[in-house]
């Protein structure tokens, strides 16, 4: 399935005046772009004074995307983000003063699969022991968890084809070794969230 991109701000505006309101940014740090009627787009929204990530950038201060490429092929953005908390502090820093920074690049295709590249450049004397990738989903108001996810809510497999199915009462079973590196989440739309990661990852 080959899909339409667009990167018109006219018409983005028109069809997604909800997007632009929900976040009260500088113009330049927002890269939406629409295909097939989906937006796609810049956002950030976490908690937690002693969480340092990306999305604790609530004033994007620290966060510059911009497409670089943009095809009836693809869509490429690169994307510089910094590791600090809501607080704009840092976990550590390094001579020069500075943190924990990550260049990634997304190159997004017509089907709506995307490639995350990620570089993390940390000089610091602070190792990093953290977790490269959440999987969130997102309730329009007045939905639960349950009304956008089945019950099998998560699927894992491995390159020898074995999979296991967690439900999502189940309490959180410890994370595989080796070749576990395919996820699928088992929304109940029409489209499914699934990640392919690096072996060992």
């Amino acid at each position: 399935m080959r899909g339409r991109f667009s990167k018109q701000p006219d018409e983005i505006a028109t069809a997604y005046q909800a997007y632009f309101g929900a976040w009260q940014i500088h113009p330049e740090q927002q890269v939406p772009f629409l295909m097939d009627g989906q937006m796609f787009g810049a956002g950030n929204a976490a908690l937690g004074h002693l969480i340092y990530q990306h999305m604790s950038d609530m004033l994007c201060r620290f966060s510059n995307a911009r497409v670089i490429h943009h095809s009836e092929a693809r869509v490429v953005v690169p994307w510089r983000n910094a590791s600090a908390s809501i607080e704009y502090q840092w976990p550590a820093k390094d001579t020069n003063g500075w943190g924990i920074w990550t260049d990634e690049y997304w190159t997004i295709y017509p089907d709506g699969v995307s490639i995350r590249h990620q570089l993390v450049h940390n000089n610091t004397d602070k190792a990093i022991n953290c977790e490269l990738n959440q999987n969130e989903i997102l309730c329009h108001p007045g939905q639960a968890t349950e009304d956008v996810m089945n019950d099998a809510g998560v699927i894992i497999a491995n390159t020898d084809g074995e999979t296991v199915t967690i439900n999502r009462s189940d309490a959180p079973p410890k994370k595989p070794a080796d070749n576990w590196n395919l996820q699928l989440v088992n929304l109940k739309g029409q489209t499914k969230q699934f990640e392919i990661g690096e072996l060992g990852a």
